[in-house]
């Protein structure tokens, strides 16, 4: 469920509003227009995110091929845009669950949780993260 409401929350940013059609993608670039130069030339969290909303999108299409490609260099985008603020804990939280690492994903959430024990979306994470882990 919260997977579904990120995609829902993140759609408008990575479909156009104008109602034109799909960004062309030049011979040879990855698939939804992002490519390694767009990356390069941008602040860690702003590629981060990009990431983020590129992974969960594939996931929400239950395209498994494209976020399992996209899944590790989101995760380690995240690591090098540290220190987070608490959306960017959380987006990390729910890559390590995507990538089924609960203990990692439960330590992010926790770190979150550390600044702002009440913080709803790291709660949420960590409790789903312990569940993985069967503590409930």
């Amino acid at each position: 469920m919260m997977v579904l409401l990120i995609v829902i929350l993140a759609l408008p940013i990575v479909r156009p509003e104008d109602g034109a059609g799909p960004v062309p993608v030049a011979a040879g670039a990855p698939a939804g227009g992002l490519t390694a130069t767009d990356l390069a030339n941008m602040p860690p969290r702003e590629a981060a995110d990009r990431l983020f909303n590129r992974v969960m999108t594939a996931v929400a299409a239950n395209n498994t091929a494209e976020w399992a490609q996209f899944l590790p260099m989101a995760i380690q985008s995240y690591d090098m845009a540290r220190p987070l603020d608490q959306d960017g804990l959380f987006h990390l939280s729910m890559l390590h669950s995507q990538n089924q690492d609960s203990q990692s994903a439960l330590g992010v959430a926790q770190e979150g949780l550390e600044t702002y024990p009440d913080h709803l979306l790291n709660l949420n994470a960590a409790a789903h993260a312990a569940a993985a882990l069967g503590d409930s």
